[in-house]
């Protein structure tokens, strides 16, 4: 009887323990919800930050007055730390935060620069990779057409000249993807 008790017990017990343990499991969305809680309270901040580097009331950094800022004001450098972007050159981070957002003319909303604050921070991730991927492609068929045209003005201009074709370069054909001598 005592035995058959014993089994009992740890039978429940271990009903208990289970139900409890899926209980304690997170849910999918609770979790994404909090995860979105603390994106926008990080954008906000973020956002509230940046806010003082328009300092002329229009809404837009200029790349002087990000890097005066951010030598200055270590608050900022800190949130942007934080979020896993680390300035250890103004310059170079505002270049690339332009490029991601299409400011021009080395001026950029404050919207963007938070919006585009956020998207660079952490890893790339799989699309990212895709898209960078995508544009390396487009890049690569404007330079062959451009390639193309190319040679085709040259040969008309060697024919009016009336001198010789020039050679291809050794090594190095945009058609074929060869790149044995460039050195990086």
């Amino acid at each position: 009887i005592a035995f058959s008790h014993i089994a009992f017990m740890n039978i429940l017990t271990a009903i208990f323990v289970n139900k409890a343990m899926e209980l304690a499991k997170p849910d999918k969305d609770a979790v994404a919800r909090e995860q979105r809680a603390k994106d926008i309270e990080a954008y906000e901040e973020l956002r509230t930050l940046c806010s003082g580097l328009d300092t002329s009331g229009t809404g837009v950094i200029t790349a002087q007055g990000f890097e005066r800022h951010i030598r200055t004001d270590s608050r900022l450098a800190a949130r942007l730390a934080i979020l896993g972007l680390n300035v250890a050159d103004a310059e170079h981070f505002f270049d690339i935060l332009l490029f991601a957002t299409g400011g021009s003319a080395g001026r950029v909303t404050v919207d963007d620069f938070v919006e585009g604050c956020m998207r660079m921070r952490g890893a790339a991730s799989g699309v990212d990779l895709h898209m960078l991927d995508k544009r390396m492609g487009l890049i690569y068929k404007s330079m062959s057409s451009f390639q193309k045209e190319t040679r085709t003005t040259l040969a008309t201009l060697v024919g009016v000249l009336g001198s010789t074709p020039i050679p291809e370069p050794e090594g190095l054909s945009l058609g074929d993807v060869q790149l044995q001598h460039l050195c990086l």
